[in-house]
């Protein structure tokens, strides 16, 4: 059995219902209960939903990876670091970009992530992902140290979409 839960991105239903056979007032709306269910991971889940009578029916379903934002850009900055763009709603962008949930690479090497671009500063071969004001996008930053002059590769991994690479020419 799943509980609720107001992070999850995942919509399994849409208004399906199961119905208790001992009465039409006790019907549960599905919907409702698995539009966000905690606990749902890449591939078949399965959700049993019970009834007040003690009935109970299984739901089976699969859930597929999300397709991440294309990377639009990378824009070196004065300081050395450079700014990743990403296509798409500033919203979903930063659905994606969730510093807890990333793991990213250059060239092959994990990169720390840190809360605000003035930490490069410090840790200049770190990265940081700064939280953004409502409508507008997350900023992403990778230091200068975490770079080599001419072609960097860039993997970015998330528990919720399929993984991306992309390359960028930078000069030291």
């Amino acid at each position: 059995k799943y509980t609720l839960s107001k992070t999850s991105p995942y919509k399994l239903f849409d208004k399906q219902y199961f119905a208790d056979k001992k009465g039409t007032e006790s019907t549960l709306n599905a919907a409702l209960a698995l539009t966000q269910a905690g606990g749902v991971k890449i591939g078949e889940n399965e959700v049993v939903l019970e009834t007040k009578d003690g009935e109970s029916q299984s739901y089976l379903f699969t859930v597929e990876a999300l397709t991440p934002h294309a990377f639009e850009e990378a824009d070196q900055q004065s300081r050395g670091e450079v700014e990743i763009s990403f296509t798409g709603k500033a919203a979903d962008i930063n659905a994606y970009l969730k510093r807890e949930q990333l793991t990213v690479t250059v060239n092959g090497k994990k990169l720390e992530l840190q809360r605000y671009r003035d930490h490069l500063q410090s840790a200049p071969a770190s990265g940081a992902i700064e939280y953004s004001y409502v409508d507008k996008r997350n900023h992403f930053f990778i230091g200068k140290d975490a770079l080599q002059a001419g072609e960097n590769t860039v993997t970015i991994s998330s528990p919720d979409y399929k993984e991306q690479s992309f390359s960028f020419t930078y000069e030291k």
